[in-house]
């Protein structure tokens, strides 16, 4: 298990104190639950900035953006 960042492309569609949804835009919406803790720490700063539906470029933890789809 790598513990590298990506960078991926998404749409912020909710967000909790611990975990983001996010939307990777495919042509078949489908979303991610991606733990905060998975996030770099800056792109976690940006999301509590962020608008719901807001695209942004995040630094994911490389495991997790594979397992989810993100990639």
């Amino acid at each position: 298990m790598s513990d590298e960042y990506v960078t991926v492309s998404v749409k912020l569609k909710a967000r909790t104190a611990k975990a983001v949804l996010l939307d990777v835009g495919d042509t078949v919406s489908r979303g991610a639950w991606v733990p905060r803790s998975c996030l770099h720490g800056a792109d976690d700063q940006k999301i509590d900035k962020a608008h719901l539906d807001d695209e942004l470029e995040l630094r994911v933890r490389e495991w997790i953006a594979e397992r989810e789809g993100l990639l």
